[in-house]
């Protein structure tokens, strides 16, 4: 494909539709309406603020953290093959990903948006489409909808490379914990554990063992209920792995899919490895 034909550009304008809602709060209430999206300002916080910050160093980092090594990989990308594009300090969440998919589609710069959205947005938009489908706000889960559809239907119409993204290349190995702050970075970090837990259900989880938990950030709330219940926690990790395992991001991403199966086919042994270990409660 040497120009884009007339369905692959109405996705560009689909692709931009996406990231105006991934970034604005306040969108206008025709594009609301046009992807099915309900108005609603908690909505967008709860999702993009506090249950899934949408950041390719989110998912693929130790800690997790936000920036790093993800984040400065995408900017010298952005920097190799686009003069004068200035990149925000995290230049690496989806919508600013989207809005450069979408102008390069606009320019006919069909090799450019083929490496880039294998390179920058395969390897966590299709599961960040998937876990705000199944974890986020029921407002929201069009957008999602809509999101891995597209992100699909432009990699079969652009073609995709074989070779892995570096992304995921790059990701940071797993290790077998020998403390409770490495059991807490392994369980949190979707990188090792190829899961995504929410505080939504973390809350939930504490809530079924009765365990009174104060609300806070991910990391605090798994912590308190990893220390007043470990089987409890250790069984919501287990079920996250489970279900997420289920999630299909589409045949065009299968080797990005498998990826995330083997990360948390490798969680569930760590796991297993540590119970077996003399004296553990875990």
């Amino acid at each position: 494909m040497n120009q884009l034909d007339s369905d692959t550009r109405k996705l560009a304008e689909v692709v931009r539709g996406l990231a105006e809602l991934s970034e604005n709060p306040e969108p206008d209430p025709e594009l609301l309406a046009l992807f099915g999206v309900g108005r609603s300002r908690a909505a967008f916080t709860e999702l993009f603020d506090f249950e899934l910050p949408p950041y390719t160093s989110f998912f693929l980092t130790r800690g997790p953290l936000l920036g790093g090594e993800p984040t400065e990989r995408t900017r010298e990308f952005l920097a190799t093959y686009v003069a004068d594009l200035t990149t925000p300090a995290l230049c690496d969440h989806v919508g600013f990903l989207l809005s450069v998919l979408a102008a390069a589609l606009d320019r006919d710069a069909l090799d450019f948006a083929r490496a880039f959205l294998w390179e920058q947005l395969a390897p966590i938009g299709p599961l960040y489409a998937c876990a705000a489908r199944a974890l986020g706000p029921p407002e929201y889960a069009p957008w999602a909808e809509h999101l891995l559809a597209t992100l699909n239907s432009l990699a079969e119409r652009l073609g995709v490379p074989s070779a892995l993204p570096l992304h995921l290349r790059a990701a940071p190995d797993l290790e077998t914990p020998d403390d409770l702050d490495g059991l807490l970075e392994l369980c949190l970090s979707p990188a090792l554990s190829g899961i995504v837990l929410t505080r939504r259900g973390i809350l939930a989880a504490a809530n079924r063992a009765e365990v009174p938990i104060r609300f806070g950030g991910r990391r605090f709330s798994f912590r308190s209920l990893l220390e007043a219940d470990p089987r409890e926690a250790l069984a919501l990790v287990r079920q996250s792995a489970t279900e997420q395992d289920r999630w299909r991001l589409g045949s065009a991403f299968a080797p990005v899919e498998h990826w995330w199966h083997e990360r948390r086919s490798a969680l569930l042994a760590r796991l297993a490895e540590l119970e077996a270990r003399p004296g553990s409660e875990r």
